[in-house]
């Protein structure tokens, strides 16, 4: 077991979150309350939020929305 990992409290927001991963090799974060592990978050799962915050429903129909490669497959993208 690694002592000396990298932790995350539930209350660390999201930028803090990016920066870590941008500046860091890790893939995934150990998340702790009360210094007990309480789940993970992972660089997958920072991208899925931020996808999210910055979707936008279409106006008129045919109009495309923002496609991350890494969130899902091509064929499963709103824009084709």
């Amino acid at each position: 077991m690694d002592q000396g990992a990298r932790t995350i409290t539930e209350d660390t927001d999201f930028l803090q979150i990016a920066r870590i991963f941008l500046d860091t090799p890790y893939r995934r974060l150990p998340v702790l309350r009360n210094r007990a592990l309480v789940g993970q978050i992972s660089r997958r799962d920072l991208l899925q939020v931020a996808h999210n915050m910055m979707a936008i429903t279409p106006k008129k129909r045919g109009a495309e929305l923002l496609y991350l490669s890494s969130l899902m497959k091509r064929d499963e993208a709103p824009m084709r």
